[in-house]
């Protein structure tokens, strides 16, 4: 990202001096800019930061994810990579080379550096070469997506840059019909699985965390995980972005209620995911109690380290989804 020159700060207002200066300061901007990934958004750290602790897109039978509010893509991007990437080398984190082609680089740079010649890093390839790898990877990602088994929908009012692996629609998800063309792209509920016995979650030490559920005989929700990123134009009103923040929640919860895998049904006592933004206040705490406590076998709260200080943003890691 070039930098502002002197003539064009001077022009801007004090607000835009400060969103840009926050910008060229935030790590998480620096971070998405070199990753090789190339997210569209630095929030894609948030889902990272957030599925690195509680490991809810690592699952095998995970089948069907919904993002809410995606745009412009960078968390399903991640579901992608993750999700997609379980057929391959993980998606972003090795773009057109493997680990031994990265030391063989770095030694290469070396030779070169140490003759006195002129290169720029081993991580900063061409424009014309890191073009052809990212052809390549997306290739590489049609071809994964079109044997998968899983079916990945985003979802939100702006357009959303067509992504490898990704149904997307532009719609607007509090709008009463928008629950039917999310439903139209999801898979067949039926379970392949059920009766079948799942091997239970072991933690670090080999140990059962939680006893397996055995699966349930009938249909149920299709849906495996509920990605909700969601979030209104904050408004200046704090009593109004408050109420938008709830609604939105409560909207969310009532296409989990119709549409999604319970964990008996799944076989996994953390089965069935919702990830659900909010702005913390206490309405939004008395939501917490009445809906997701008693609905979900665990909740827990998470604010991400990629989530800006100054913001009241934080998320609910709602999982074992009782139906």
């Amino acid at each position: 990202m070039p930098k502002p020159t002197p003539a064009l700060l001077k022009s801007l207002s004090p607000s835009s001096r400060q969103w840009l200066s926050r910008q060229f300061t935030d790590p998480y901007v620096k971070a998405r800019l070199s990753h090789p990934a190339s997210y569209r958004s630095r929030s894609a750290f948030k889902l990272l930061e957030l599925d690195a602790k509680y490991r809810f897109l690592d699952h095998k039978d995970v089948r069907c994810v919904v993002d809410l509010g995606a745009a412009p893509g960078g968390w399903s991007q991640v579901v992608a990579g993750k999700v997609l990437g379980r057929q391959g080398p993980s998606f972003g984190l090795s773009v057109g080379s493997g680990k031994g082609e990265g030391k063989r680089r770095r030694r290469g740079e070396g030779k070169r550096r140490r003759r006195g010649e002129e290169e720029s890093s081993w991580s900063a390839p061409s424009r014309e070469n890191l073009d052809a790898e990212m052809i390549s990877e997306e290739e590489r990602m049609h071809h994964l997506a079109e044997q998968s088994q899983t079916t990945i929908v985003a979802l939100d009012l702006l357009r959303i840059t067509p992504i490898p692996g990704v149904h997307t629609i532009q719609a607007d998800f509090m709008a009463p019909s928008t629950s039917g063309l999310i439903r139209a792209l999801l898979p067949d509920s039926h379970n392949s699985d059920k009766g079948k016995e799942k091997a239970p979650p072991l933690d670090a030490g080999g140990q059962e965390t939680h006893p397996t559920l055995p699966t349930s005989g009938k249909r149920s929700g299709q849906v495996d995980i509920v990605l909700s990123d969601m979030a209104s134009n904050a408004s200046g009103n704090r009593i109004h972005d408050v109420q938008s923040s709830l609604d939105i929640c409560e909207a969310v919860f009532r296409f989990v209620q119709g549409n999604m895998r319970s964990a008996k049904n799944v076989g996994r006592w953390r089965g069935g995911v919702l990830i659900l933004k909010h702005f913390t206040h206490p309405s939004l705490q008395e939501f917490r109690r009445q809906c997701l406590d008693p609905s979900f076998n665990n909740v827990y709260f998470m604010k991400p380290g990629s989530s800006r200080g100054d913001s009241s943003e934080a998320y609910w890691v709602c999982m074992g989804w009782k139906g």
